[in-house]
């Protein structure tokens, strides 16, 4: 272990720069992946700003579903609104829900 580097009580530390595994009292250092993603701004900015949005539109759809749930199991909807209600919920993927 790098010195000044205190000891993981649980076996495994993040030292910020990777994380250390500690494994029959020897450290196993590994790096944590990374990625870069690079545009060439303005040609790209369309594709820049979809992925630095990208969270917060997962996180607005997440939000949406949320709501027309509730509605759906707590609320005393129209039959119509109901309707309308679950349909919103099927046009949201669900792997964006999963995230």
């Amino acid at each position: 272990m790098p010195p000044g580097v205190p000891q993981p009580d649980n076996g495994l530390l993040n030292d910020g720069t990777g994380a250390v595994a500690q494994l029959f009292g020897t450290a196993y250092e590994f790096a944590m992946p990374t990625v870069t993603v690079t545009y060439k701004l303005p040609d790209e900015q369309h594709e820049y700003d979809a992925a630095r949005l990208g969270s917060e539109a997962l996180a607005t759809l997440w939000e949406i579903d949320q709501r027309c749930r509730s509605l759906i199991k707590h609320g005393e909807p129209s039959e119509e609104t109901e309707r309308l209600a679950e349909e919103i919920r099927e046009m949201i993927p669900g792997e964006c829900l999963e995230l």
